[in-house]
């Protein structure tokens, strides 16, 4: 997922956990919870809530 930009992307429940070079700098304007799967290597962003 090089270079993909994700601002406002919805990614509550999307499993990304397989997903290719992502980084944490994509998914920081994202909108995503406790339940998006992320790689091992990518953390959350302090802004995303816990699943409602």
């Amino acid at each position: 997922m090089q270079e993909t930009k994700l601002p406002g992307a919805k990614l509550q429940g999307a499993n990304l956990s397989e997903v290719e070079n992502l980084e944490a700098q994509q998914i920081e304007l994202a909108d995503g919870d406790s339940t998006t799967a992320l790689p091992d290597n990518v953390k959350a962003p302090a802004h995303w809530m816990p699943a409602s």
